[in-house]
């Protein structure tokens, strides 16, 4: 057992590249969400300006819930039992 343990992981190399590729298809997403969010937003005639927005990618744990914060204070505070 101990052997195997220490046994070094073969496919390291290529759960590397996988890791890399899908960073790089997670970069080129966002890109085309915001390439469709500006062809959606696009500027009327005459209007030489736009707010560019940027994508936030790394949300904290309150962000990522679309529950009202007095919902997700109330749940916070249950205690469970097992």
């Amino acid at each position: 057992l101990q052997q195997l343990v220490m046994k070094p992981f073969e496919k390291e190399n290529e759960l590397s590249q996988f890791k890399k590729d899908v960073s790089k298809l997670e970069r080129e997403i966002s890109i085309k969400i915001q390439e469709n969010q500006m062809k959606q937003h696009e500027l009327p005639e005459g209007v030489s300006e736009a707010l560019i927005v940027q994508l936030n990618t790394k949300l904290t744990s309150k962000e990522t819930t679309l529950m009202p914060k007095k919902q997700r204070d109330e749940v916070k505070h249950k205690k469970i039992r097992l």
